[in-house]
């Protein structure tokens, strides 16, 4: 269920008075008792009550959010395919799903379960429409915590996690009997409520942060909970009931639903082969037994209250993870969105920010069960939208979404500078769409000026802003016009590993913006690890040196059917077999999710003259007028000959006119 607060506009129609009403919305979702959803009731079939009294309904639908399927396995010798081009809008969101693993309280254990969890979650169960973000509680993911559509940026906030065993998280996922005093109880348990206090803030502010995302709104929380109530173990100091109230109370204000995943499984609390029950007598096992069983049940409560509160669902005592995320996932594909008016005045509406109201939403057809969220609090006015140019520009910047004001289109490649230090080359192609150059001046020259700035956020955060004065003569406004003009943009690397990169680019004279982003990893080449630059694509054979001067700049890659074009790479460290690399190229062409070509395997060949840790390698491609026009990727693997397969691969996406 998703309250939120709407001015609605009722504009008057045959000379009736225009009104401007507040409306609460409320979503729900419906399902039998064996848990699957219906989807066919009707208004009449619902009753809401806001802290106690009823309300008339006066919006109802039921939204139906369910996305296409993933990509599917194609009849392809391989049916890897290369990661989709994020340039989602915010229309275009269905979900935006924020995957929180609380790894301040997690064990070894549980971590290593969640990790293989997500990896298949992001390789098999992301849709289009959906907007991803891998964030922990501790913050070690940075920059890959933000929403991407980006497989690869999933990935690699994935195999960042690890278990920060200074959160009080065990080795295993339940503490053994007899297993030693370690320190003191009461100090344990401080550390473990105060990690858990940090794990419910970190919960609410990412929450807090999803308040003005679009779609619908999850945060899929990976824990192992934490104590909620006082009971019997009394070791530990609970959270305060109002603590996690507050999180819950943080969600509903965001619209935010909370589903939470208990990474341990079926635990069995029972006595085990990792217990030293040697000096303990009968009594005192069952009652360790017993405390054990007690932790569990307290922990979970926590998890079942936030899920509850915000009408999602506790997945618990499970061993199939990606099951209890294909519950969540499958969990909002539809709902029913119920509008009515609270009963306030104008004085108390103005007034509402920060109240709390409790809701309930009853369904009138039997043997049914409805969620939603147990209440809502006032909404506050949105923020004021950015003015002046730099404002413009940082949220362009820091949006999850492409600006769309400018058309630009992004390159980054990592390779190798004159000093052989690792750089990040940022090609930029502005369209001269969005930007409207100035009237002639007494020159005769028209004019416009960009601000630009280019993020590389990983370990470390690299960043570089630029002013470009553009003027050109009214006769080359023209050619300007038709084909835009590209920013070259040079970072260097000192660090290497992977990078979230993006460009935003403003237009200080119509404040027009635009952005993108992408993912790259800079190798360690230091270690002499087997590695490739980014792959790169231009018009004509460049094994002839003569690319075609009518064809469009590389930082655009549109190329018209039937002529040559060319992409290569270079092949850092390969093995060596009698003083060649034993490595050989596998190129493929990608159109939406099926694979169109397959090529041959290209040899990479090292020739006199050149430094056999870097060598060039690449092709041609032709491709006629039988071939669909559209948008295309360039999968390159490279794939080692000697020894185990080592497999790397890098993409590229263009256009087939």
């Amino acid at each position: 269920m998703r309250p939120r607060l709407l001015l609605l506009l009722a504009a008057a129609l045959h000379s009736q008075i225009s009104v401007t009403t507040t409306l609460v919305q409320v979503d729900a979702v419906v399902t039998t008792r064996d848990g699957r959803p219906v989807t066919d009731l009707t208004r009449d079939d619902f009753e809401i009550l806001e802290d106690g009294k009823p309300r008339d309904i006066r919006s109802f639908s039921f939204v139906q959010i369910t996305p296409t399927q993933p990509n599917q396995p194609t009849n392809t010798p391989t049916t890897r395919t290369a990661p989709a081009v994020p340039t989602l809008q915010r229309q275009d969101v269905h979900r935006t799903i924020a995957i929180v693993v609380d790894d301040l309280k997690m064990s070894v254990q549980s971590l290593h379960y969640t990790r293989e969890a997500l990896h298949k979650f992001i390789a098999k169960q992301i849709a289009p429409g959906d907007l991803v973000a891998i964030q922990t509680t501790s913050g070690v993911t940075n920059a890959f915590g933000q929403f991407t559509t980006d497989t690869k940026q999933m990935r690699a906030a994935v195999d960042r996690l690890r278990a920060t065993l200074t959160g009080g998280g065990p080795a295993d996922s339940i503490k053994s009997i007899g297993g030693g005093e370690g320190d003191d109880p009461l100090v344990q348990a401080m550390s473990r409520r105060r990690f858990a206090v940090g794990t419910l803030g970190a919960v609410r502010h990412i929450a807090e942060g999803m308040r003005h995302m679009p779609g619908r709104k999850s945060v899929v929380l990976f824990s192992e909970g934490m104590r909620m109530n006082r009971d019997m173990v009394r070791e530990e100091p609970p959270v305060d009931v109002n603590e996690v109230r507050r999180v819950s109370d943080s969600a509903n204000r965001a619209s935010v639903v909370i589903y939470a995943v208990d990474p341990r499984g079926v635990v069995y609390p029972g006595l085990q082969a990792k217990d030293d029950v040697s000096n303990l007598e009968q009594g005192e096992i069952r009652d360790q037994v017993y405390e054990r069983l007690e932790t569990l049940r307290g922990t979970q409560s926590t998890l079942r209250f936030l899920a509850a509160e915000t009408g999602g669902l506790a997945q618990l005592n499970s061993n199939d993870m990606n099951d209890s995320l294909s519950h969540v996932l499958a969990d909002q594909s539809g709902y029913y969105l119920l509008g009515f008016q609270p009963g306030e005045d104008a004085a108390q509406r103005l007034q509402r920010e920060g109240k709390y109201h409790r809701l309930q939403v009853r369904v009138k057809r039997p043997g049914l069960t409805v969620r939603h969220r147990k209440g809502f609090l006032g909404e506050a006015a949105p923020p004021p939208p950015p003015v002046s140019p730099n404002q413009r520009l940082l949220a362009a910047l820091n949006s999850p979404f492409a600006a769309s004001g400018l058309s630009l289109r992004f390159t980054p490649s990592f390779m190798l500078n004159d000093r052989s230090q690792p750089v990040i080359r940022a090609l930029v192609h502005i369209s001269a769409a969005g930007l409207p150059l100035s009237p002639p001046d007494s020159q005769g020259f028209r004019s416009a000026t960009l601000n630009s700035i280019v993020t590389a956020e990983g370990d470390t955060r690299y960043s570089t802003q630029k002013t470009y004065n553009i003027r050109v003569p009214e006769q080359a406004a023209a050619r300007l016009a038709q084909g835009g003009f590209v920013q070259s943009i040079e970072l260097e690397i000192k660090k290497p590993g992977p990078y979230q990169l993006r460009v935003a680019v403003v237009d200080t004279g119509s404040g027009n913006t635009g952005s993108a982003s992408r993912f790259l990893e800079v190798p360690n080449l230091a270690r002499n690890t087997f590695a490739l630059s980014s792959l790169t694509m231009a018009a004509g054979d460049l094994r002839q040196s003569e690319p075609n001067p009518d064809d469009l700049s590389p930082a655009i890659r549109s190329f018209p059917r039937g002529r040559v074009f060319s992409y290569g790479l270079t092949v850092f460290n390969a093995p060596i077999t009698n003083n060649q690399p034993a490595v050989h190229l596998l190129p493929r062409l990608i159109r939406g999710d099926q694979v169109v070509w397959q090529g041959k395997p290209i040899p990479v060949v090292h020739r006199p003259g050149l430094d056999i840790r870097r060598l060039p390698a690449g092709g041609i491609l032709t491709l006629g007028e039988n071939t669909l026009p559209g948008e295309y990727l360039l999968e390159v693997q490279a794939v080692t000959t000697t020894g185990k397969p080592i497999t790397l691969s890098q993409w590229i996406d263009f256009t087939l006119l």
